[in-house]
């Protein structure tokens, strides 16, 4: 009875042992996936940081960069290496920081995205900027920023032809106005010459 008895203690701790040793390879293959979608969405998020047209950023509560898009290299004219964890003082010229710097802490206390209208070394930029909340609080700033010289500079240029062409339409109109003044004065002194009109005036 009694070795019936020790082993039914036994088939139960193996019966144990193999639950446990289920639920750690379930335990394992599920962090496993876990972690390559995680590595996976990490590439495809570093892969967009890299090759995005426009200038996409990251910063913390206490405004410092905490992820940028490669070609602000370019526009700042260091490697990331020297972007990554900075504030804003230590990136951008004084004045155009601490306006960037009160921006940034508005959005942060109101919670609410914003855009500006920004110009930086004689280039134009458009920038929308908006918090990421953690449990209901802001906490991070993100946001992107489109160069739009280009644009501004059409704008500009359609801006002085129209202002051009207006100006020639008015210098005409004051011509063509001029013209029916002296014709008009020329018909007078026929007329009291005792002389037929030469033009016909239409207005």
């Amino acid at each position: 009875m009694k070795k019936k008895s020790s082993m039914t203690r036994l088939k139960k701790t193996e019966l144990i042992l193999r639950e446990s040793e289920e639920r750690f390879r379930t335990d394992i293959t599920e962090q496993k996936n876990t972690e390559d979608t995680l590595r996976r969405s990490e590439q495809i998020f570093n892969q967009f940081l890299e090759y995005s047209p426009i200038y996409v950023f990251f910063k913390d509560s206490e405004i410092r960069s905490l992820k940028l898009s490669r070609n602000y290299e370019q526009m700042l004219g260091k490697p990331m290496s020297e972007l990554l964890g900075k504030t804003m003082d230590e990136l951008f010229p004084s004045d155009f920081a601490k306006k960037m710097i009160a921006d940034d802490i508005r959005i942060l206390n109101e919670g609410k995205a914003i855009t500006f209208d920004e110009e930086l070394n004689g280039r134009y930029f458009t920038t929308i900027k908006f918090p990421i909340s953690i449990d209901g609080k802001p906490t991070f700033l993100a946001g992107y920023t489109i160069d739009v010289t280009d644009q501004k500079i059409s704008e500009k240029a359609i801006k002085e032809k129209a202002a051009e062409l207006e100006k020639l339409n008015n210098l005409m109109l004051g011509r063509e106005l001029k013209m029916i003044e002296l014709k008009k004065e020329i018909n007078g002194l026929l007329e009291e010459a005792g002389k037929k009109a030469k033009y016909r005036i239409h207005e």
